[in-house]
């Protein structure tokens, strides 16, 4: 046996097409690019040698990760301060990554050196932000 050949499907009756050939080594091992997050592939490997290409195996899956969802965008329309508190709303990011979003985090800091401290977790688009110092600013 010389290499494996390894073909790919989105279904594990096929249809199937090639996606890379592993040559015999030590690592035996291939990269197989263009594949979509959050999505289950089917691959099955045969050995190749002078006389031809072997039987497939049976197919195994694999899932590839989720992306990182886009950030979302303010509604500075929708923003309102008081003399220690503002009301935040934001729009839910365009591109979720292909998976839903579970939750917003927003941080806020004073100075530019000072470091950002958690002041919403959940999944609301818009909180309300308290406790805060008059006259100081905030990112």
């Amino acid at each position: 046996m010389t290499s494996l050949i390894v073909q790919s499907s989105s279904s594990s009756d096929g249809p199937w097409s090639y996606a890379g050939a592993i040559t015999l080594s030590p690592s035996n091992s291939t990269i197989i690019t263009g594949l979509s997050p959050s999505t289950i592939y089917y691959f099955r490997i045969a050995g190749e040698n002078a006389m031809g290409i072997g039987f497939f195996s049976n197919p195994s899956s694999l899932s590839t990760l989720p992306q990182q969802p886009g950030s979302p965008s303010p509604s500075a329309s929708e923003m309102k301060s008081g003399f220690t508190n503002i009301s935040v709303k934001w729009n839910a990011p365009a591109w979720t990554g292909s998976s839903p979003i579970t939750g917003y985090e927003l941080y806020v800091s004073t100075g530019l050196s000072n470091p950002f401290n958690l002041v919403y977790q959940g999944l609301q688009t818009s909180t309300a932000v308290t406790g805060l110092i008059q006259q100081t600013v905030y990112r």
